[in-house]
């Protein structure tokens, strides 16, 4: 097909009975058409978290409004269904029978799949059995010449992962680049009042916001070549395990950036890990200035149950000699020492609230607020392979629509100087 298109192309370029302007269009039309013929486009459409081949891989989120087909075309899998099958080999692992097995880890794809994730998870399954059929058995004592030493077995990983942020807030799907938060308040009854008295009628009341999500992307691509030069590594497999390893600390980010929107105030009595002259105990009590922010969110209508930190501003408050009465050693979960675990405590003493620890926040910076009012809203995702048959270029690519909103302001506030 390929080899048709492009004597077609090359024949235009020649054609004396069409004009210039003509011969570029049918140019720009066979080049898009030998581009697409490499390409397919993966999207995930997070209100029925499933994935999607579309129908045209050009198609774009705008499209999707007037032919949702176009994105999402083909069902592949349902995430949801994915989710509870690994959940379920977690939780009962070898006393499932094979039938059970295979519903939890094919039924997830839709039929016309099902097929090729039978025969892909079976050949993983002998491959790490050693089950693979091979032509001849080849033995460790053969080709001792031909022998590479081996420098390490396992790469050290340096992507920080430790982030926390998208804990602390409420997660929304969107399937469009933009969203409208609606929130509303009630009217609160009267009291007290005379026998036959009848109070003013009241009505509760609307605030509107339309946020758009922002899109991010990561862009790789190899030459078909690239792999002819030998080196210890896979380097483009190792190039292609990273792509989704960047928007944990992306997306916390973000959100970072949306919580200081909340209006500020100064620590009452400064930093909390300073000591009176003499006095052997803190200057400053932190629950002084938490239970201040605490009852102004209450009046506002909100409950205050998050309190988002660094390590240090929180081992400031933990050590603090008002906060040590219920024991030092009682402060909360364990902090998972692996560093991918997001680090989520509590504290005797904060009764009803949830600590959210990340080192992306400034040191002395607290960030108080009602959960409800602080969204994560996670659009579609876009994913690309393609190939260019001319230079030989091999690539992928990730669109990922993300944006953080504070729904109504009054219901979060930011503290700062707690500590230095």
């Amino acid at each position: 097909m390929s080899q048709v298109l492009q004597h077609y192309k090359n024949e235009s370029t020649f054609n004396p009975y069409l004009k210039a302007d003509i011969n570029e269009q049918i140019d720009a039309r066979i080049e898009q058409k030998l581009q697409e013929r490499g390409t397919r486009v993966f999207w995930h459409r997070p209100s029925d978290n499933s994935s999607y081949i579309a129908r045209d891989p050009t198609a774009t989120l705008d499209d999707a409004k007037d032919d949702p087909e176009a994105v999402y075309g083909i069902k592949v899998m349902d995430y949801t269904k994915y989710h509870k099958g690994k959940r379920l080999k977690e939780k009962y692992g070898d006393t499932l029978s094979g039938t059970e097995v295979d519903v939890s880890e094919i039924q997830p794809f839709e039929p016309e799949f099902q097929d090729l994730a039978v025969r892909y998870r079976d050949m993983l399954r002998n491959w790490k059995n050693g089950k693979i059929k091979t032509a001849g058995v080849i033995t460790s004592a053969e080709y001792s010449a031909l022998a590479d030493p081996v420098v390490t077995g396992e790469l050290l990983d340096l992507t920080n992962r430790e982030f926390t942020l998208e804990q602390a807030v409420t997660r929304q799907n969107v399937d469009t680049k933009t969203i409208t938060i609606d929130s509303i308040t009630g009217y609160q009854a009267s009291e007290d009042i005379g026998e036959n008295d009848v109070v003013d009628t009241q009505n509760i009341g609307y605030t509107s916001q339309t946020i758009s999500l922002k899109k991010h992307q990561i862009h790789i691509a190899w030459s078909g070549w690239a792999n002819m030069t030998n080196r210890r590594r896979d380097v483009v497999a190792d190039t292609q395990r990273y792509l989704d390893a960047d928007w944990p600390r992306l997306y916390a980010n973000n959100i970072l950036n949306t919580l200081t929107g909340f209006s500020d105030t100064a620590s009452t009595g400064g930093s909390w890990s300073v000591i009176a002259g003499g006095a052997f105990h803190s200057t400053a009590n932190p629950k002084t200035s938490i239970n201040a922010r605490a009852t102004a969110i209450r009046a506002a209508g909100g409950r205050a149950d998050t309190l988002v930190m660094n390590s240090k501003t929180y081992d400031a408050m933990a050590q603090n000699t008002f906060m040590r009465q219920a024991g030092i050693f009682n402060t909360g979960s364990p902090v998972s020492a692996d560093g991918y675990t997001p680090r989520a405590v509590t504290h005797p003493l904060l009764i009803g609230f949830q600590i959210y620890i990340d080192e992306l926040v400034t040191t002395g910076d607290v960030f108080i607020y009602d959960r409800r009012t602080v969204l994560g809203l996670y659009g579609p995702t876009r994913t690309v392979s393609y190939y260019d048959e001319r230079p030989n270029l091999r690539g992928q690519l990730v669109d990922r629509w993300f944006n953080s909103a504070i729904r109504t302001s009054t219901l979060g506030a930011q503290l700062t100087g707690a500590e230095t």
